[in-house]
């Protein structure tokens, strides 16, 4: 049987500029549902101030969960044996996670399950650190 990996979200609060991974549950047709007073799950009011992004079911090389949004630098060596550092950005398709290389148009990418080798960081995401895609 093929692994599982661990369904989580977490959402990007546009109007606070920060990160929610906790206390909040996504309905069937992916809504934000929050807890009321009974524990039981209500949908946010203005859905459209946040932006949700799932988890890949990987970790980085210091064990670090990988979003979609998240900035990668994946270190690795060519053929020459020289250190070759690579921005990607996580983004999610319609067959799966990718990595989009920094500098690239959109179609060219690598299947995340298909990663080069070599060390692998999150650096960021596309919301608090757009400047290191650049």
């Amino acid at each position: 049987m093929k692994n599982q990996r661990e369904i989580k979200f977490r959402a990007w609060d546009k109007i606070n500029n920060q990160w929610w991974s906790d206390g909040f549950t996504i309905s069937e047709d992916g809504k934000i549902m929050l807890p009321d007073n009974d524990n039981k799950y209500v949908e946010m009011e203005n859905q459209d101030d946040y932006v949700l992004f799932q988890y890949t079911g990987l970790k980085d090389s210091k064990g670090v969960e990988i979003y979609e949004g998240d900035i990668l630098d994946i270190t690795s060596n060519n053929s020459a044996g020289n250190i070759m550092p690579n921005k990607y950005e996580v983004r999610y398709f319609c067959d799966g996670f990718k990595l989009v290389l920094k500098g690239y148009e959109e179609d060219i990418y690598n299947n995340l399950g298909e990663m080069p080798n070599g060390n692998t960081e999150v650096i960021g995401n596309i919301y608090q650190n757009p400047e290191k895609l650049k």
